[in-house]
């Protein structure tokens, strides 16, 4: 790939390669383009892939390589079966998708609903988007991949604020001044400090978008779910804590940084939404092994029951057409990993200081 950041025209010719090769594989019923290209040289592609039951996995993992080999551009593909395709809110926040004709509407979740959905996709990303974060920060990686995760944080941003967690201005001065990062970049301005300064204000607007409205009882115990090898969420068993991103104090190989682990903790009560997961019979091998006594909430919250069926026959499709799990589905979800719980208790009394301003 050409160190020369891709312009609008080198956009369109990706797209139409992207359009072109995979609607021409068998299985693949529409491929939907969302998304805007609001900074071409940073913006990635999105593109939304549905499949019915004769597709298969070779075919479209290889035509997914070479495009992602060729291209200049970072493409990110979503793979949804068309009997999940109306309720596709239920698995991306917001999508605001208009879908092809052929496959209907999609179904808009009760107002009531919204807010339970709300803490839940902060709870299946934010972790995820904090530990890539930090793993960068660790890591002094100023790219256009850095830049779209502090850009991704924008959305989980608006949900902390429609929960009335974070102030309406401070989450339009985090939007701006990203903007602003990106566009220079674009520029060839590539002032890592100034996107070092304002990944710490991400992490601390996180802190504070994340804390749990007092009151109510919560839910009692504590798990831990990975990430990935090296990056691990952990709900403490304290109800009231803060959300804490933490590294440990040196990493495997000697020199070799991404192998430090790293850490996010969150309170007990996010339990309450980590629970309607683990009452899911579909997802259990996506869940931590070792589990604690999980005391289910008292008042189940209908929204997440449904959505935790919706991603049960997300990954039951996958299993079947051996598909690898997508972007649909958060990291939290992944088949569990036995290696990686070692890993975890190896470093669980060594960790270093949480990252901060």
């Amino acid at each position: 790939m050409s160190s020369k950041l891709p312009g609008p025209q080198d956009y369109e010719a990706a797209a139409e390669r992207v359009i072109r090769a995979l609607t021409a594989l068998p299985g693949v019923v529409a491929l939907h383009r969302f998304g805007e290209v609001a900074c071409p040289g940073v913006s990635d592609l999105d593109f939304c892939l549905f499949y019915d039951k004769s597709i298969e996995s070779r075919p479209l993992y290889a035509a997914l390589r070479r495009l992602r080999r060729a291209s200049p551009v970072a493409l990110d593909c979503m793979l949804v079966p068309v009997e999940l395709a109306s309720r596709l809110d239920y698995l991306v926040s917001g999508s605001g998708m208009a879908l092809p004709p052929a496959l209907g509407t999609v179904e808009s979740p009760p107002p009531s609903w919204r807010r339970q959905l709300h803490r839940s996709f902060l709870f299946l990303w934010v972790p995820v988007k904090l530990a890539a974060l930090a793993r960068a920060l660790v890591m002094q990686h100023y790219s256009p991949a850095f830049l779209r995760v502090l850009y991704s944080l924008r959305y989980s941003f608006s949900l902390m604020r429609s929960l009335g967690s974070l102030d309406l201005a401070e989450m339009r001065a985090f939007e701006r001044d990203i903007r602003v990062l990106r566009t220079a970049y674009v520029a060839g301005e590539r002032d890592a400090m100034r996107g070092r300064e304002l990944a710490y204000r991400a992490l601390s607007l996180a802190q504070r978008g994340m804390r749990w409205p007092r009151g109510g009882a919560g839910v009692a115990g504590g798990c831990h779910f990975a990430v990935d090898w090296m990056s691990f969420v952990c709900i403490t068993p304290e109800p009231d804590a803060p959300l804490q991103v933490r590294v440990g104090p040196r990493p495997l190989g000697a020199v070799r940084k991404e192998l430090l682990p790293v850490v996010v903790q969150l309170p007990s009560r996010w339990l309450e939404v980590a629970a309607h997961f683990f009452g899911t019979a579909a997802l259990a091998p996506y869940l931590p092994a070792v589990r604690p006594a999980v005391q289910a909430p008292a008042l189940p919250w209908p929204a997440l029951q449904h959505q935790a069926e919706v991603f049960s026959t997300l990954h039951a499709s996958f299993r079947r057409h051996g598909l690898r799990r997508g972007s649909p589905i958060s990291p939290l979800l992944r088949r569990y990993d036995q290696g990686s719980a070692e890993v975890l208790y190896r470093w669980s009394r060594f960790w270093g200081a949480g990252l901060g301003p």
